[in-house]
Protein backbone atom coordinates (compact mmCIF):
# COMPACT_ATOMS: atom_id res chain seq x y z
CA UNK A 1 0.00 0.00 0.00
CA UNK A 2 1.92 3.35 -0.80
CA UNK A 3 0.58 6.03 1.09
CA UNK A 4 2.78 8.38 -0.88
CA UNK A 5 4.29 10.00 2.25
CA UNK A 6 8.45 10.26 1.78
CA UNK A 7 10.57 10.85 5.15
CA UNK A 8 12.86 13.34 4.56
CA UNK A 9 16.00 13.48 6.71
CA UNK A 10 16.70 17.48 7.08
CA UNK A 11 20.28 16.96 9.57
CA UNK A 12 21.51 15.41 12.78
CA UNK A 13 21.11 17.65 16.08
CA UNK A 14 23.35 16.48 18.93
CA UNK A 15 22.07 16.80 22.32
CA UNK A 16 23.66 15.87 25.61
CA UNK A 17 21.23 15.23 28.42
CA UNK A 18 22.28 14.91 32.59
CA UNK A 19 19.73 13.94 35.08
CA UNK A 20 20.36 14.75 38.88
CA UNK A 21 18.87 11.76 40.64
CA UNK A 22 18.80 13.47 43.75
CA UNK A 23 16.77 16.68 42.57
CA UNK A 24 15.24 15.96 39.52
CA UNK A 25 17.32 18.46 37.66
CA UNK A 26 17.63 17.80 34.35
CA UNK A 27 20.33 19.34 31.87
CA UNK A 28 20.37 19.79 28.20
CA UNK A 29 22.99 20.98 25.94
CA UNK A 30 23.34 21.09 22.69
CA UNK A 31 26.69 20.12 20.59
CA UNK A 32 27.30 22.78 18.31
CA UNK A 33 29.69 20.43 16.64
CA UNK A 34 30.20 16.79 17.84
CA UNK A 35 33.66 17.15 19.04
CA UNK A 36 36.41 16.90 22.26
CA UNK A 37 36.25 20.75 22.63
CA UNK A 38 32.47 21.26 22.58
CA UNK A 39 32.12 17.57 24.75
CA UNK A 40 34.44 19.45 27.35
CA UNK A 41 32.58 21.85 27.41
CA UNK A 42 29.43 20.35 28.05
CA UNK A 43 31.09 18.61 31.17
CA UNK A 44 32.10 21.60 32.49
CA UNK A 45 28.89 22.86 32.38
CA UNK A 46 27.23 19.92 33.92
CA UNK A 47 30.07 20.16 36.61
CA UNK A 48 29.07 23.81 37.62
CA UNK A 49 24.97 23.35 37.44
CA UNK A 50 24.72 19.87 39.87
CA UNK A 51 26.42 20.07 42.87
CA UNK A 52 28.25 17.25 44.34
CA UNK A 53 27.34 17.51 48.25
Amino acid sequence: MDTGLEYIRHGIVSVTVALDVHTGQVVVEELKRNDSAHFIRVLARLQRCISTG
